[in-house]
């Protein structure tokens, strides 16, 4: 089962419905695989098919958008266990005492972009809701509705620039 390594990313809101996230963000897929969403991904936050996201844990929608944007989604090179013990994943005490871990910026030549399929990207959304802890109907609904959004099939998107990682926005939510 996928696991979600970093805590949820602050986000900041740029305009009406549209948020870019402050945070590295980690998860473990099923097959072992680190897939990582750098900060500054402008996004529209949106999981839940009913627009309430105080109702759903927004993380999948984080990973969901890159790869619905850029028809590609960003690896990591190195195994969890290297991250940890090189520093880069680590405990952090938020200000209301909560433990989290927290993934700072990697170095690029970690970083593998590779293209995704329409049914790649709404799997990998469906694991790291699972591992959010959302009920399975919830998994569910959700998963069949990514499912039905064709506007991937449509899109003609450019690649992303790994160089620009980690330095500013970038995501294209008119495409998601």
């Amino acid at each position: 089962m996928a696991i979600i390594l970093t805590g949820k990313a602050r986000i900041e809101q740029i305009k009406a419905r549209l948020w870019k996230t402050l945070d590295n963000q980690l998860v473990q897929l099923d097959n072992g695989e680190l897939l990582i969403a750098p900060r500054y991904l402008v996004t529209d936050n949106n999981t839940n098919p009913f627009g309430d996201n105080d109702l759903a844990d927004v993380r999948a929608s984080h990973f969901h958008d890159i790869g619905c944007a850029y028809h590609q989604l960003i690896y990591v090179t190195k195994s969890l266990h290297f991250l940890i013990d090189n520093g880069f994943l680590h405990p952090y005490t938020k200000e209301n005492g909560e433990l989290i871990n927290v993934l700072d910026d990697l170095p690029l030549a970690w970083l593998e972009i590779r293209p995704c399929k329409y049914r790649e990207v709404n799997k990998i959304f469906k694991q790291i809701l699972r591992a959010s802890g959302e009920s399975k109907a919830k998994v569910s609904l959700m998963y069949w509705v990514v499912c039905h959004n064709f506007k991937y099939c449509f899109d003609r998107p450019q690649g992303l620039e790994k160089r620009l990682l980690f330095t500013q926005e970038y995501g294209n939510v008119r495409k998601l």
